[in-house]
């Protein structure tokens, strides 16, 4: 029932808004707010990369007739302020499902995963936007996305747009509140023991990865190092030791770690050279050791979280690297067919509704099976569209067509079981 609501409000009442204070609507047109938005979003959730030809289409289709070149002229400023405002309003939406029945996330109140994922721009939007300048000192484009994820409800529960300048480290969301009870899954570029202090205080969990220079404080007291207490503890292939984290936080908490593949070592390693010899510098052999061993920190006690569980649990943070996969490669986040800046930041704004869009949809029709496969659904979902898109002002017709599309995606959208290497959805499930 929460989606129909929230795709209405964003497509009409939010754009009806939007287009006056933007600039985009000056005088009566036949190609208002709300059908200019609902032409990009449901001709860009049905093909990311539309042509024109296609955009018209569907602007005929939600009751705007205009031609190709009619549309391609109002690819403005103005259209991409317009844009930015609904995508803040889409951004600002909370939608969420019921916690998925696994009984191993069930011991939280929350799993949340922190990332982000950066689009780069037309080098003509730095301005806007600015980028990472080349090594030539040359200016570039670029829209970081900070997303955060509630991996038990689905809720995408922060999502903000940071230029691509701007540190992980220093990010809002880095200090946004989370439930007690609840466990923080981030990677190294959030790494921060100050805010790693605060959440403990709070009483909320966390796992990660700790930054390679943080000084380890042993339960005997000695300082040391990563590496060297590697080297210590690691003689049985894993280690789960109390610690304390930084000389001056102290931070109470476990060292889980356990050696990894073969391949994954070799695979770290060979990265390592490549890295020596772009900055023509010897490999240290600290970091060579490490690449051995997958190391986390975590302040969940032993007796809530098992050596096994922390391998497994660990793994769930890559379901937002997923996330931004899907984004990428089946939202075409980067791709464009055209050479003007301002209608591919508009597509840009609008597909990132699209993701987000789409993500309610799979809360309302798959979210509660544990082995759904959400690549599966993303693409089936295209066949719906239309239907979608003539049903947006029928709620009850909306709604009993997402029901009809979780049928379809109960039967088809499902991960395959895999023996060799087991998903994560498989090996969450081994803890009853």
């Amino acid at each position: 029932q929460q989606v129909p609501k929230r795709v209405k409000s964003i497509l009409t009442d939010c754009a009806e808004q939007a287009e006056r204070s933007s600039g985009f609507v000056q005088r009566k047109s036949k190609l208002n707010g709300s059908r200019f938005a609902q032409t990009l979003v449901w001709s860009l959730m049905q093909n990311p990369e539309a042509t024109l030809e296609d955009m018209a289409g569907m602007a005929g289709l939600v009751g705007a007739d205009i031609s190709a070149q009619g549309l391609a002229v109002r690819f403005t400023p103005a259209a991409c302020e317009f844009m930015h405002s609904l995508l803040a309003s889409a951004m600002s939406m909370i939608v969420t499902s019921e916690p998925v029945a696994i009984p191993l996330l069930a011991r939280f109140q929350g799993v949340y995963l922190l990332d982000s994922t950066v689009i780069r721009l037309p080098s003509e939007l730095h301005t806007m936007w600015p980028g990472v300048s080349t090594s030539q000192g040359d200016p570039t484009a670029g829209l970081k996305v900070q997303v955060r994820l509630d991996y038990c409800s689905g809720c995408l529960d922060h999502v903000a747009l940071q230029s691509a300048r701007a540190q992980d480290r220093a990010a809002p969301v880095q200090h946004a509140e989370l439930p007690a009870g609840s466990i923080r899954l981030a990677d190294g570029g959030y790494f921060s023991l100050p805010v790693l202090r605060t959440y403990h205080d709070a009483g909320v969990y966390f796992l990660t990865r700790a930054a390679s220079h943080t000084k380890i404080i042993t339960a005997d007291g000695d300082v040391t190092s990563q590496a060297d207490f590697i080297r210590r503890y690691g003689h049985e292939g894993s280690i789960d030791q109390p610690i304390r984290l930084g000389k001056k936080e102290l931070l109470p908490c476990r060292l889980v770690a356990w050696r990894v593949s073969d391949e994954s070592a070799q695979r770290r390693k060979r990265k390592l050279e490549q890295q020596a010899r772009k900055q023509q510098r010897p490999i240290n052999p600290d970091s060579w050791k490490l690449a051995e061993w997958a190391i986390f920190v975590t302040n969940v006690p032993a007796t809530m979280l098992s050596v096994d569980e922390v391998t497994v649990l660990s793994r769930v943070r890559w379901q937002i690297e997923l996330l931004f996969k899907r984004w990428k490669s089946y939202g075409a986040l980067e791709r464009s067919r055209s050479q003007n800046h301002w209608r591919i930041l508009c597509e840009v704004y609008a597909k990132l509704i699209v993701v987000l869009m789409q993500h309610w949809f799979l809360l309302a029709t798959c979210w509660a099976f544990p082995d759904r496969s959400l690549a599966k659904a993303t693409i089936a979902l295209r066949k719906f569209v239309v239907p979608l898109a003539l049903a947006l002002h029928q709620p009850r017709q909306f709604q009993h067509l997402l029901v009809q599309i979780g049928y379809c995606f109960a039967k088809n959208c499902r991960l395959n079981k895999r023996r060799k290497k087991p998903s994560t959805a498989q090996l969450l499930l081994q803890f009853a």
